[in-house]
């Protein structure tokens, strides 16, 4: 019976700690949210699919679409077929030759470059 008590106590200590790191992590996600909404430049994060889970709101100005439309969706159903085997070329040769990121940069339509900063799934460049 002790031993009962003993480890209902201990499971109940460590369901509170994983709690409260989740609120920890949580509260970090939200921060650093915050800031990459508060970045005035278009930020869009996708994985190798294509697929966006995070566009910044200042994709307004940049593109013809609300953040909420495009998170979730597919970057590559934005571009024409051209576009998408461009920039996938682009990216493939960025990952094979690690370069200055002023030099990470593709052009666009209008003649101007698009900045591409390429970061690993774990955060470092």
């Amino acid at each position: 019976r002790a031993a009962n008590r003993l480890s209902a106590h201990l499971s109940r200590k460590r369901k509170k700690m994983l709690i409260d790191d989740l609120k920890g992590e949580n509260t970090e996600l939200r921060r650093k949210e915050q800031i990459l909404q508060a970045i005035p430049d278009l930020v869009v994060v996708f994985d190798s699919s294509g697929c966006m889970p995070f566009v910044s709101r200042s994709v307004t100005r940049f593109l013809d679409h609300a953040p909420e439309d495009l998170e979730n969706s597919s970057f590559w159903d934005l571009l024409t077929e051209d576009s998408v085997q461009s920039i996938k070329s682009a990216f493939m040769d960025a990952l094979a030759v690690k370069r200055p990121a002023e030099q990470d940069s593709t052009p666009l339509c209008d003649g101007e470059s698009m900045v591409v900063e390429l970061v690993e799934g774990n955060g470092e460049g």
